[in-house]
């Protein structure tokens, strides 16, 4: 299967837990072709769609190549995602979203894992465990590394660090 690619984009992106477009409108700006847009929330699905055919910028229109899914991440395959994005395996640069953030900061009672949104940052390791993305970008609030004194961040780091084919992303937290 070949790999979409536009002349002015040489890096194929998947994006989960889209919300309105903004880490997908850095990644486009750094140069990565979102082909694909998860998030379960229909408002922010038709955010993302409205922006798309507003463009009215020069050049290429934000999220051109992306196909919108609005869809539960935690019932979707990996492999389903690749097909969705109409990319090959080897051909993806990037994963990045940001999962709920509401069970690790202080507007959420910091309830972690406990929480029912604070599983979904385990939803994100699955996808990139399973589709091995060159690089990946995971957003988060500060509250992620401390709440449950530090454990869930501490597992969370480590299991990103993991990759199936033996060796390991570098992770940089910021």
């Amino acid at each position: 299967r070949r790999a979409r690619m536009s002349p002015a984009h040489t890096h194929n992106a998947i994006s989960l837990f889209s919300g309105g477009g903004g880490l997908d409108l850095g990644a486009e700006a750094a140069g990565f072709t979102t082909c694909l847009c998860v998030d379960n929330d229909e408002m922010s699905c038709k955010t993302l769609e409205t922006n798309r055919q507003n463009h009215a910028g020069n050049g290429r229109p934000h999220l051109a190549d992306a196909t919108i899914l609005c869809h539960d991440i935690r019932t979707l395959a990996s492999a389903d995602l690749l097909r969705r994005a109409n990319i090959a395996p080897d051909t993806l640069d990037l994963v990045y979203g940001g999962p709920p953030c509401q069970a690790f900061s202080i507007f959420g009672r910091r309830k972690g894992l406990s929480d029912p949104r604070g599983p979904l940052l385990m939803d994100f390791v699955r996808v990139v465990h399973d589709l091995q993305p060159k690089m990946f970008v995971l957003e988060n609030v500060p509250g992620l590394k401390t709440v449950s004194g530090g454990q869930v961040y501490s597992q969370l780091v480590e299991l990103l660090k993991k990759k199936t084919n033996g060796g390991r992303y570098e992770v940089k937290p910021f």
